[in-house]
């Protein structure tokens, strides 16, 4: 009996000739990666505005000392929201990206306006009145700027995601 050759490296009778005709990976898929890949970075910094507005809560409290619930709550949301956005982008779901790019931006929204109505509208100590003014106007700048970025990337991704449109 004969043993057969274990296949293994380049199949026989190819001379490199056949390279042409090799499958080329669509710019689209390409894309998709890269956009997943930008993600990472939209997530972490979504995660760092929504930990520094809640820091604010409880670095500048109100004169009576109360924190302020709504930027918690905010906060809570905002991580519930990149869990979803997550989950999108690592099962490649058109629908609930675009459901977290929304939700997302509400969260973000929310978490500027209740780091705005506790700096401008409730009584904190005149000496940390500066501090919290600097505070609200970096994070409200910063914020936006990321939510933007997250917009972009998210259009981007979705764009890329879904099947080609037949002419």
């Amino acid at each position: 009996m004969q043993k057969r050759n274990p296949v293994s490296g380049r199949p026989t009778g190819t001379d490199g000739s056949d390279y042409s005709y090799r499958m080329v990976v669509e710019p689209r898929y390409m894309n998709v990666a890269k956009g997943k890949a930008r993600f990472r970075t939209v997530f972490i910094m979504q995660g760092v505005i929504q930990i520094v507005g809640v820091l604010g809560a409880f670095f500048f409290p109100t004169k009576d000392g109360f924190f302020n619930t709504l930027q918690i709550a905010a906060f809570i949301l905002g991580l519930m929201f990149i869990v979803i956005g997550k989950t999108a982008v690592g099962r490649s779901h058109v629908t609930l990206l675009s459901i977290y790019c929304v939700l997302s931006s509400l969260a973000t929204v929310f978490c500027l306006a209740c780091t705005t109505m506790n700096t401008f509208h409730t009584h904190i100590p005149e000496e940390m009145q500066q501090k919290a003014e600097i505070f609200a106007y970096m994070h409200i700048v910063i914020g936006a700027m990321v939510e933007m970025y997250q917009i972009n990337t998210s259009m981007n991704l979705m764009h890329n995601m879904a099947p080609p449109k037949r002419e």
